[in-house]
């Protein structure tokens, strides 16, 4: 059972101090009230000359010298005019959201810095949950400046009387009505907000200024107007020409005077005053509710006694007013029996409402008490036993320090000093070795790092070298090919710039080039080595017969169209795309293998994805070996060479781009060129001493070295209308690449170094120009219609060196070997269980083991068939 504390509510007004100390009563609902004080100031705190803060802390000393509050909870009040209050109506919003809406409407609302306030808020009563929005939720907002509450705290922390909480003098009346004055929980359960309960006024005159509640149990509204009891007595001060003390004891003692009807005639414009004020208040709150019906007024505050008052207020109002005998569920006969407590009952009040929000018994428990004022306390209750543990932690270490002083004391001797000794020595001779240890390897990591970054350059030229011949290799090329054959039914492509470009993601570049029609068509084997990786056996099978493939082109490579099925659209997704970073290798090229009587297979870009894609796809070529197996190989005399497939060297996903259907145009017959570069030529021997040649690398270079772009390269057809290869590749020019026999029609990529021209090889100063001069006089009937076709080709390409492939070749081989010996340790498991088996032969009845009934064919010794074993699928 939870232990009922006690609680004080210590209500200070402007003339005295009332002071209830409270528990929860033994029955539910009720609450019993312990002891009660009540101290008058010796004088009024708004009296001139007055000093409050004096005062209050001679009431609290007076106070404490009768009770003690130690253990105890305290609250204590502020009046309305020293506190702000709203009530602000909500829209519906997410629970979650409260306190953010909260703190924007509070720097909206209050007329200073958040910082330079305290304040706090309450959903009130009234709302609904509807999953985690709030509806018809309003909310009460409170605030007082924060050098308020210092004043107030000030004379309680001189009095040393911790306060827990700070609550305005209006919302304690409202937790006082609604405990004691209203069933509020039936309130709650009953409430309709459409047919509200009626409402109760109360009304609490102070020294100075007047509080007014209306509420109706769940709504509330709280307001205060300077007009109180001190109005009174300096009225009669004004009429009856008295002293203030005088005056005072005439208000209080008005009945029994010797002339009440002047004292009440010369009260009588204050009350005037005060029903206006009142009806004020009423009239604003029915303009804020226009459903809102009053039943009854309660009168609280030792100003509500003046004779009349209540007469005055029912005539001019109509309505009820209460006056409070006794509180409805407050126990404890030693307190609501005693005179003083009886006679000031309506002073209480407050007081009261204090004591149930410490108990938890209010509606609103708001509080504006600083957070640093509660840390502070927090932290000081718990700095005794801060105090006691790093008291307790020291005994420790020094009950510890004592033990070790003891133990090492009492080995403390010559020997184990010599022995000490020698281990230090031995610990400094190792340190020394490591430390040198440390410097030699650090040594190695430098001239290792050195050696790797030699290397890694000599590898970073050759992956160049390795993609370009890749290229070459790529395009088509038949071997009896002869400058007879027809231009059309050559078997090449012409390379017109290479360029490369680093790419973050690769897989966004895959994503945005497949949506183009066409742009890539997967081949047969890509189908079936995603079947095999898919479907096993079953599909590996479906995939090899009759030489058909899924995506309906023909087993032997030929792709069926330009344009892919609804189906292979949709399989697209199944081909692995690349990520990472990398490079897009483009090539911008052309080819006149666009015969008239060709099927489209074998024209535009259906010819360059039947041999250049598919090449990138699937082509090898024989590539040097590491410069570490090289040198190894060359140690004894050999060279390695090793065949490396493009998927290897990171080429992959090659696609079509931006091409149209073959186009007629007009290209000088390449008979006629022939001849005209013959001619040309033998001009060049006779004048050898009359003009300068152009540099070594323009010169025309053999079939071979790096002159191999464009069938075996590009030719004589590439002199009439191709750029030479320097403008391809930044960084390329001075390669030197051989421009191939002039004579021939397999001659190589036009030379790109020394002086001369960049036309294929012919770059002799003047000469030069005269060729150009004479191909422009080429008579029409020299000349071939013949149709063009031209596109881009992208790739990737992730550059591998060759010590990076190698290290991948070992790595699955290693693997390889691992996977076949447990193949073979499985095997032997298996012929190992097998051979017990048969040695324990069970007696089945028959001869030998064999079952009755049973005959045994001894000849028959040819073992049992072995399936083969599953293609190993590819990785793609």
């Amino acid at each position: 059972m939870a232990k009922n504390y006690t609680v004080w509510g210590i209500d200070i007004g402007n003339t005295s101090l009332k002071a209830l100390r409270c528990r929860r009563g033994a029955e539910p609902g009720t609450v019993e009230a312990l002891s009660f004080d009540f101290i008058e100031h010796s004088k009024i705190l708004t009296q001139a000359g007055a000093d409050p803060m004096e005062l209050i802390t001679e009431s609290l000393t007076t106070f404490l010298s009768r009770n003690s509050v130690k253990k105890d909870r305290v609250a204590v009040t502020v009046t309305g005019q020293n506190t702000i209050s709203r009530f602000l109506k909500l829209p519906p919003f997410d629970k979650k959201k409260l306190k953010d809406i909260i703190r924007y409407e509070a720097k909206q609302w209050l007329p200073f810095a958040l910082e330079d306030v305290v304040w706090d808020y309450q959903p009130l009563a009234g709302g609904s949950m509807q999953g985690n929005t709030m509806v018809d939720t309003e909310v009460g907002m409170f605030a007082i400046k924060r050098e308020h509450t210092a004043k107030i705290l000030a004379p309680f922390d001189k009095a040393g009387i911790p306060v827990d909480c700070i609550q305005s003098s209006p919302v304690t009346l409202y937790n006082f009505t609604a405990f004691d004055q209203m069933n509020f929980e039936e309130l709650t359960a009953n409430y309709d907000p459409k047919n509200p309960s009626e409402y109760t006024i109360i009304l609490c005159p102070g020294t100075d200024s007047t509080d007014v509640v209306i509420t109706n149990g769940i709504k509330i509204w709280v307001r205060n107007f300077n007009v109180g009891g001190n109005n009174f007595t300096k009225a009669l001060t004004r009429g009856l020409k008295l002293t203030f003390s005088n005056a005072e004891h005439i208000k209080r003692e008005a009945a029994t005077s010797q002339d009440p009807k002047a004292v009440f005639q010369a009260m009588r414009p204050v009350f005037n005053e005060f029903l206006t004020e009142v009806n004020r208040s009423v009239e604003f709150y029915s303009s804020l509710d226009r459903r809102a019906r009053y039943s009854r007024m309660i009168l609280l505050g030792n100003p509500g006694k003046l004779p009349g008052l209540r007469e005055f207020l029912r005539q001019n109002l109509g309505y009820e007013i209460v006056r409070l005998t006794k509180f409805n569920k407050l126990v404890g006969d030693d307190v609501i029996t005693a005179p003083a407590f009886v006679d000031n009952l309506g002073t209480f009040a407050g007081s009261y409402g204090l004591a149930l929000q410490l108990l938890n018994e209010s509606v609103i428990s708001t509080n504006l008490i600083p957070m640093d004022v509660v840390k502070d306390r927090l932290i000081n209750s718990k700095r005794p036993w801060l105090l006691a543990g790093a008291a307790a932690l020291m005994l420790g270490l020094v009950v510890q320090y004592s033990g070790a002083s003891t133990a090492f004391n009492s080995i403390n001797d010559t020997t184990m000093k010599s022995a000490e000794s020698a281990a230090d020595a031995v610990t400094k001779k190792s340190g020394d070795l490591k430390s040198r240890k440390d410097t030699a390897v650090s040594e190695y990591e430098k001239f290792n790092t050195i050696g790797s970054t030699l290397t890694s350059n000599v590898e970073g030229r050759i992956i160049w070298l390795e993609v370009l011949k890749a290229i070459n290799a790529s395009l088509p090329r038949r071997e009896n090919e002869t400058s007879t054959t027809k231009l059309e039914e050559q078997q090449r492509i012409y390379v017109s710039s290479i360029e490369f470009q680093d790419v973050t993601e690769l897989k966004e570049w895959w994503e945005a080039a497949i949506k183009s029609p066409g742009a890539y068509v997967p081949d047969p084997e890509e189908w079936a080595i995603i079947a095999r990786e898919k479907e096993g056996e079953a599909s590996n099978t479906a995939s090899e017969d009759s030489g058909t493939s899924a995506s309906g082109a023909s087993s032997d490579g030929s792709a069926s169209g330009e344009i892919l099925s609804d189906t292979d659209l949709l399989r697209l997704n199944e081909i692995p795309a690349p990520e990472g970073p990398g490079k897009i290798v483009q090539l911008t090229l052309y080819h006149y293998h666009n015969p008239m009587d060709a099927s489209s297979l074998e024209i535009g870009a259906e010819y360059v994805r039947r041999t250049l894609c598919r090449n990138l796809k699937f082509g090898a070529i024989p590539l040097p070996v590491s410069l570490d197996t090289q040198l190894k190989a060359a140690s004894v005399g050999q060279t390695e060479m090793v065949e490396v497939s493009f998927r290897e060297m990171g080429i992959s996903h090659p696609v079509v781009l931006d091409y149209t259907k073959p186009l007629q145009q007009t290209i000088i017959d390449p008979a006629a060129l022939q001849k005209l570069i013959i001619d040309q030529t033998l001009k060049m021997q006779t004048t050898t001493n009359k003009g300068t040649r152009g540099g070594a690398a323009g010169r025309m270079g053999g079939v071979g070295s790096m002159g191999m772009m464009g069938g075996d390269s590009m030719g004589m057809v590439d002199m009439m209308d191709t750029p030479g290869m320097s403008t391809m590749i930044p960084g390329m020019t001075g390669l030197g690449m051989g421009g191939g026999n002039p004579i021939s029609m397999l001659g190589g990529m036009p030379g790109t170094g020394g002086g001369g021209s960049s036309r294929g090889g012919l770059s002799a100063g003047g000469a030069g120009q005269g060729l150009d001069q004479q191909m422009a006089g080429i008579p029409d009937d020299q000349k071939l219609k013949i149709a063009r076709f031209d596109c881009v080709v992208q790739f990737v390409w992730v550059p591998t060196p060759p010590s990076v492939r190698e290290k991948k070749r070992e790595e699955l081989r290693l693997a390889q070997e691992a996977e076949a010996q447990a193949k073979a340790a499985e095997t032997a498991d298996t012929a190992s269980a097998e051979e017990e088996t048969e040695t324990v032969t069970p007696d089945t009845g028959g001869p030998s083991g064999v079952p009755d009934g049973t005959s045994v064919d001894n000849n028959n010794t040819e073992p049992d068939a072995v399936s083969p074993a599953p293609e190993t699928p590819t990785a793609f």
